[in-house]
């Protein structure tokens, strides 16, 4: 698993779903009344602030314009506008949007500041590049579904030695027992060698994450990264020849998400229906304002498959040529 992360610090497998790893990093290391930066583009942004909210932390907000990446140069200037800030949350890839923000610049720009990087990195480890060593981020939380290819139920969590270091500061902490970093590496030491876990595990779900990420290791993570890529792009070049607009531009865009506005009348809410029952495919719809207006297909798993993909395009042709959508 550091493999993945790309990280010499602690990995920990936290039972349940992403959001519960993202709530271990936030509360485990910070307490309440304590000011964070969130670098929000999206819902999955937006929840990080939510959840240091919800646990009594000030949060500052870093929005850009819909559909637009974080960047480093946004995160450095509300760090000099609240400078007592300890930590910066930022997701790796939002997919609300299809977006991938610059974590590595940001992480370069918090750690000059002082102040932990926190990373959702929920639907981009394993799929996308992400060194955590290497750009200094201090956390970061996945999943072992999405990119690597598991069963749902665990989201592995990294924490670099900066972390750890305020895991143990002696300051008062949010985090009660369950989602505190500091209970899981207790046992990890206490029972390491039968039962490293504070709980009971889902030990076919674990099972399952071992042989997904086996599999990933075993094709190498650079290898799906550029597979998942080839992917997204074959996707997107075949929507844009039928005549859709895409969300990003391609620079900015998600190697394992694409989201598309609909072309002029067509009815997203169909479109997807036709794809589920007619050819047994979903696909994700906006979220928030972007709702009814654009779809995103994702790039992960079996969907990244050429004939898979192949079989996407056949149907959307088919369904835009039945109603009549050609641009």
């Amino acid at each position: 698993m550091k493999q993945v992360f790309k990280t010499s610090g602690d990995v920990h497998l936290i039972f349940g779903s992403g959001m519960a790893g993202i709530e271990t990093c936030i509360a485990s290391v910070l307490g309440p009344g304590d000011e964070v930066l969130v670098a929000t583009n999206g819902l999955f942004g937006d929840r990080m602030a939510d959840v240091a909210t919800a646990n009594g932390m000030k949060v500052h907000r870093v929005r850009p314009e819909l559909a637009h990446a974080v960047t480093e140069a946004q995160v450095r200037e509300a760090l000099d506008e609240h400078p007592e800030v300890r930590a910066v949350c930022v997701v790796h890839h939002e997919t609300s949007v299809g977006v991938l923000n610059e974590v590595q610049g940001i992480c370069a720009v918090a750690r000059e500041h002082g102040a932990l990087t926190i990373v959702d990195g929920i639907s981009s480890v394993g799929g996308v590049p992400f060194d955590m060593d290497g750009w200094g981020a201090d956390m970061c939380v996945t999943v072992a579904n999405k990119c690597i290819g598991g069963a749902i139920g665990v989201a592995p969590l990294a924490a670099g030695p900066r972390a750890l270091e305020a895991l143990a500061d002696g300051r008062p902490k949010a985090a009660g027992w369950y989602l505190n970093l500091a209970t899981w590496r207790e046992f990890a030491d206490k029972w390491g060698g039968w039962h490293p876990h504070p709980t009971t595990m889902p030990t076919n779900v674990v099972e399952a994450f071992d042989v997904a990420l086996s599999g990933l290791l075993k094709e190498g993570v650079d290898n799906r990264c550029r597979r998942l890529a080839a992917a997204r792009d074959r996707v997107r070049d075949g929507l844009e020849e039928m005549g859709f607009r895409m969300l990003s531009p391609i620079d900015i865009a998600s190697p394992v998400t694409t989201a598309s506005y609909g072309l002029p009348n067509m009815n997203l809410a169909d479109y997807s229906a036709y794809l589920f029952n007619e050819h047994h495919m979903r696909i994700g719809g906006g979220l928030g304002e972007l709702s009814g207006k654009i779809f995103r297909v994702g790039h992960m798993g079996r969907a990244a498959e050429p004939a898979a993909i192949d079989l996407y395009l056949r149907a959307t042709a088919d369904y835009v040529e039945k109603n009549n959508l050609k641009a």
